[in-house]
């Protein structure tokens, strides 16, 4: 899969976890993960898609949290993770991320602001 550069994995009623193994995707530069009601969780190796330029992450709605490695993908100029209704707070890296960006300039999340809190109060929990 070594010409694959974009993947779409929505609406999959039974999906609860991403494998580990979607690391080596190594020319991945758009990864959409939408509509994944039963979906919990997404492994630490998505920090490995280094070329990954646009992550959409939206509709999950029992994912809580996100793995701190997404702080990694510093070449992302889009990071979408809204409407993901039992996601309480983010890795101290997507933060970090947001900084390299501006003023949220390639994030976008539902009123983050009022309802997510960084890794150093709620995400350990």
């Amino acid at each position: 899969m070594t010409t694959l550069t974009s993947l779409d994995i929505s609406d999959n009623d039974a999906l609860i976890s991403i494998p580990e193994s979607i690391s080596n995707i190594a020319n991945l530069t758009s990864l959409y993960i939408r509509d994944n009601d039963k979906l919990i969780s997404l492994p630490e190796s998505i920090g490995d898609l280094t070329a990954l330029t646009s992550l959409s992450i939206r509709y999950n709605n029992n994912l809580t949290s996100l793995p701190e490695s997404i702080g990694k993908l510093t070449a992302l100029i889009g990071l979408d993770i809204s409407y993901n209704n039992s996601l309480k707070c983010l890795p101290q890296s997507v933060w970090d991320l947001s900084d390299q960006w501006g003023q949220w300039g390639g994030y976008y999340t539902d009123d983050f602001e009022t309802t997510l809190t960084t890794n150093d109060t709620d995400c350990s929990q």
